[in-house]
């Protein structure tokens, strides 16, 4: 039989492949050169390193939040917000403070009352008309230890400088 196969092959126009061994073992695959080799540790590292990269980024990315009032029922869907500070600045959830209830023609109008009335908060709210007596005290303490307010008293230390000099001038010549 063996005899029958050659006579195959030597009268045959074409060449026939070399026969290549198939090996299903893994045994046979790790000592063959040819094939690629993979080094456990390099799989390790490759996956620290994915480690490492998502642990950063977490670290520099702020996690993105569902806001609780903002769900829309006709997408089903939540809006994502990042933390901002004017997000948090417009959250529902934060009670303004009382000068932000305030607009610039009612600071204005109570800065030029309480020049005309000092403490007397009730006529205070009359001439700003749109806020009650607990709103203008309210604002008054807080207006109190603003910058704003150390500027606006010195413009007044001034005025009253200035009439006591005049006082004392009167006076003088009176007498």
């Amino acid at each position: 039989m063996k005899r029958k196969e050659e006579d195959v092959s030597t009268h045959s126009s074409s060449p026939s492949p070399p026969s290549k061994k198939i090996s299903t073992s893994s045994h046979d695959t790790e000592k063959d050169p040819k094939l690629p080799q993979t080094n456990p540790m390099r799989a390790m590292t490759g996956h620290a390193v994915n480690q490492y990269l998502h642990l950063s980024h977490n670290l520099t990315t702020p996690l993105a939040t569902i806001s609780p009032y903002g769900y829309n029922y006709k997408q089903g869907a939540f809006p994502i917000e990042r933390i901002s500070s004017l997000a948090l600045m417009q959250t529902k959830i934060r009670t303004p403070l009382a000068i932000e209830k305030w607009s610039p023609i009612e600071l204005s109008l109570f800065e030029t009352s309480m020049s005309l009335y000092g403490k007397q908060f009730n006529l205070v709210s009359k001439a700003v008309k749109t806020k009650s007596v607990r709103e203008v005290i309210e604002l008054y303490y807080l207006w109190k230890k603003s910058d704003h307010y150390k500027s606006w008293k010195r413009g007044f230390e001034c005025l009253i400088d200035a009439e006591d000099d005049v006082i004392a001038e009167e006076s003088n010549n009176n007498i």
